[in-house]
C-alpha cells in the first residue's frame, strides 16, 4: 500500500516542471504590463480575474454529503475516488485549486499595482468614479479567493493546535512567502472588504462601465462574504450586526430562473465557458448514464415546490438531481454558476440566532421562507444543538450541489458519510479530526518555498520526515 510520502513524491516528480504558481513571471500573463491606462483596460484585466475564479461546485459536493454513487460512478473513476477520499486524488485537486485560486488573485495583483499610476493617468477626466467601483470589485474579488482558501487548506478557525492559515499574496513579483496565520489572513480578508465597501460607497452613483448585475461584485456581494467570514469564525455577534433582519428572498424555484436568474434571485453569479453540471453527471442526456443522486434525506417532494427544479426522474429508490440534470436530459444548457445566493443569508442569520439564543426567531424566520416553499416547517427541538443540526439539514437541502455543506461540515466538526454503490450501506465514516479533510499544500509550492509548513498528515517540508 502506497503511504502518504510515496504520494507526495509521485507528485513531486509529476509536477517536476510545472514551477510555483504563485510565482508567475507576470510578463507571461500580460504582453504589455502598461496596458492598463484607462478604465476600458482595466475593466477587461478584471474580466481576466472573474473568468479564472473557479465554479468548483460539483467535487467539493462530491466531497461533502450531498450525493451518493450510482452505478455509473465506475465510468469516471477519479471522481470517485475523490469521493472516497484517496489521498492521491485529494492531492491531485489540491493543486488544481491552489493554482486555480492564486491565478485569480495574481490578475487582481496585476490590476492592483496599478491603480495608483492609472488614478494618475485619469486625475484630469470624469472617470476616476468608474475607477473606484471597479477597484471595489477587484478587493472583494480577492476577499473572496482568500476565504475559500482559508476554508480550503487550513484546519477550521477554532482549531488552535493549528495556526497555518495561507500565502497572502500582495504583489506580483516572485516571492517566497511562509503562509499566515489563520488570524492574520482573517484580519487581510477584513480589510479588503473594508476598502471594498469604501469604494463601492464613493462610486454608488456611477453605473460602471459593464453594468451593475450578479455577474459582477457588488455591495451585496461585500456584506455575504462578510456574513461569510464571520460564520466561519464562530462569531455569530457579527453575523447578527451585519445581517440585523432576515433578508427578503425570492421563493420561485423553476428550470427557467434557475438557469438565468434576476438580481433577486443571485447575489453574485459567473458564467461558465462550458455547460455547468451538465457533462459532469451522465455522458449522455439519458437518466440511466446519471453517475450521482442526492443523498435520500435531502429530497424535496410535492407539493415543494423545489420538487419539481431539484428533481427529475426517480428509479426505484433514486431521486435524480435535476437541477443540474434536467437540462442535460433535456438538451438546454445552464452556464450559470451561483457563487453566493440570498438564501445563504437567510440561513448563516438563522444558525446565529439559534446559538446566541434566539431560538424562537430562528425557526420563525426559516419556516417563513419554507411555507413560501410549500415546504414542511421546521419544529423547534428543545435542545439548541439539534435546533442548529435542524437548521444546517435544512441548508443543505437547499444548497444541495452548491458546495456549501462541504465548507459546513468541516466548520462545525461533524463526521462525514462515504456510501456505497445506490446508497445501500456505509463504506466509511471520516472522522472530524482525520487530515484529509483539510486539503494538502501542494508540492508545486512546497518543494521550491523553504518557509512553507505543510498540514499534518500530508508529509512535511520538500517530502522531508
Amino acid at each position: 500500500m502506497k503511504t502518504v510520502r510515496d504520494l507526495s513524491l509521485i507528485i513531486f516528480l509529476t509536477l517536476a516542471y510545472a514551477g510555483c504558481s504563485l510565482d508567475q513571471p507576470i510578463e507571461n500573463e500580460q504582453t504589455d504590463p502598461g496596458a492598463i491606462a484607462s478604465v476600458l483596460s482595466a475593466n477587461e484585466a478584471l474580466s481576466t480575474a472573474y473568468s479564472d475564479l473557479p465554479t468548483e461546485h460539483l467535487r467539493l459536493s462530491i466531497l461533502a454529503e450531498d450525493f451518493y454513487p450510482l452505478g455509473f460512478a465506475q465510468s469516471d473513476p477519479a471522481l470517485l475516488k475523490l469521493y472516497n477520499y484517496q489521498a492521491f486524488d485529494l492531492m491531485l485537486y489540491a493543486q488544481e485549486l491552489w493554482e486555480s485560486y492564486y491565478k485569480c488573485i495574481m490578475d487582481v495583483n496585476v490590476l492592483l499595482e496599478r491603480e495608483q499610476q492609472l488614478r494618475i493617468t485619469l486625475a484630469d477626466t470624469d472617470n476616476l468614479a468608474q475607477v473606484d467601483y471597479l477597484m471595489g470589485e477587484a478587493r472583494c474579488l480577492k476577499a473572496i479567493c482568500y476565504l475559500d482558501l482559508l476554508r480550503l487548506f487550513a484546519t477550521p478557525y477554532d482549531d488552535h493546535s493549528s495556526t497555518e492559515g495561507i500565502i497572502l499574496k500582495n504583489r506580483t513579483k516572485m516571492e517566497r512567502l511562509p503562509r499566515s496565520t489563520k488570524a492574520a489572513t482573517v484580519a487581510e480578508i477584513q480589510k479588503l472588504l473594508d476598502e471594498s465597501a469604501e469604494l463601492f460607497w464613493k462610486s454608488s452613483a456611477v453605473t460602471p462601465i459593464h453594468g451593475k448585475g450578479v455577474a459582477f461584485c457588488s455591495e451585496r456581494t461585500v456584506t455575504a462574504i462578510r456574513a461569510r467570514l464571520a460564520l466561519y469564525m464562530g462569531d455569530y455577534e457579527t453575523v447578527l450586526s451585519i445581517l440585523p433582519q432576515a433578508p427578503d428572498l425570492p421563493i420561485s424555484m423553476d428550470a427557467e430562473t434557475w438557469a438565468t436568474p434576476g438580481d433577486r434571485h443571485s447575489i453574485f453569479a459567473l458564467e461558465t465557458a462550458n455547460t455547468f453540471y451538465n457533462n459532469a453527471f451522465d455522458s449522455s442526456p439519458i437518466p440511466d448514464q446519471i453517475k450521482y443522486a442526492i443523498a435520500k434525506e435531502l429530497t424535496c417532494v410535492a407539493p415543494d415546490s423545489r420538487a419539481e427544479s431539484y428533481t427529475t426522474y426517480v428509479a426505484p429508490d433514486e431521486i435524480l438531481p435535476g437541477k443540474y440534470c434536467q437540462a442535460r436530459i433535456q438538451r438546454k444548457e445552464i452556464r450559470r454558476c451561483h457563487i453566493i445566493r440570498p438564501q445563504e443569508l437567510l440561513f448563516i442569520r438563522a444558525e446565529a440566532l439559534a446559538r446566541t439564543g434566539a431560538e424562537s426567531t430562528a425557526v420563525s424566520e426559516i419556516n417563513r421562507y419554507l411555507t413560501g416553499l410549500n415546504a414542511m416547517p421546521i419544529e423547534q427541538p428543545s435542545d439548541r444543538e439539534a435546533l442548529i443540526m435542524a437548521i444546517l439539514r435544512e441548508k443543505q437541502r437547499e444548497f444541495v450541489g452548491e458546495n456549501i455543506n462541504f465548507f459546513d461540515i468541516k466548520r462545525t466538526h461533524q463526521p462525514l458519510r462515504r456510501w456505497r454503490l445506490y446508497g445501500s450501506k456505509l463504506s466509511d465514516t471520516i472522522a472530524p479530526d482525520d487530515y484529509r479533510r483539510t486539503l494538502p499544500i501542494p508540492s508545486s509550492e512546497y518543494r521550491t518555498n523553504e518557509h512553507l509548513v505543510q498540514n499534518k498528515g500530508w508529509g512535511t517540508n520538500n517530502n522531508k520526515q
